[in-house]
């Protein structure tokens, strides 16, 4: 009875590292894939910044060879995604609308 009862014991610690080993590998597993997608986002919005600032160049130089209209398509163009970082939306539209304002203000003045 006794090695009937030890046997059963074993057994079921054995289940117990089983379950403890599965839930650790099961958070390891998924603390992985949280870091792989915080990983995917950084990298849209960076890739996403730099396609913007690239635009700001172009309507800088736009500007400084006094073309408006080509400098306010380009302008308009400037939007963020806003699933992505409200807070970066928000910075590229009132950078948007701040270089909108220069260039109109700027095309009055060569008139």
């Amino acid at each position: 009875m006794y090695d009937t009862k030890m046997k059963a014991v074993k057994k079921s610690k054995g289940k117990v590292k089983k379950i403890l080993i599965g839930a650790i590998a099961a958070y390891a597993a998924l603390m992985a894939i949280i870091f792989i997608m915080i990983g995917v986002e950084n990298g849209r919005e960076s890739k996403l910044d730099k396609q913007l600032n690239a635009t700001v160049a172009e309507i800088q130089i736009d500007i400084s060879n006094g073309d408006y209209d080509a400098a306010l398509i380009k302008a308009n163009t400037l939007h963020f995604d806003s699933s992505i970082s409200k807070s970066k939306a928000e910075d590229w539209d009132e950078q948007r609308e701040a270089l909108i304002k220069l260039i109109e203000e700027k095309k009055e003045e060569g008139k």
